[in-house]
């Protein structure tokens, strides 16, 4: 199967575990029930030049095979009763995309 056939294998039993419950609400469709990993006061280092201005944020990382497809800009998750609008997308390996939320 291979490293990245174990690491899908695996990564919905780790979300089940690791993540929080979640509504990922798309700008068109269905709201998706799904598992997310939330980071608070995550360090964002800047891109583009060199620079000491930084800033602390919040990401979460959802499983793509659940949701469908990479979240887009201004698509929201729902945790708890907090609402969180998807402002970039940070990583995206094909299997989860890590983004800034606000």
């Amino acid at each position: 199967m291979g490293f990245r056939g174990d690491m899908e294998e695996a990564l919905p039993d780790l979300y089940e575990e690791i993540g929080e419950d979640a509504i990922f609400e798309p700008i068109e469709g269905d709201p998706i029930p799904c598992m997310v990993d939330i980071r608070r006061n995550t360090l964002y280092q800047p891109a583009g030049m060199e620079t000491q201005v930084w800033e602390l944020g919040t990401t979460i990382e959802v499983l793509l095979s659940v949701i469908g497809r990479a979240p887009k800009q201004g698509e929201t998750f729902t945790i708890g009763s907090v609402v969180y609008k998807v402002k970039a997308i940070l990583e995206n390996d094909g299997m989860t995309a890590k983004m800034a939320v606000t």
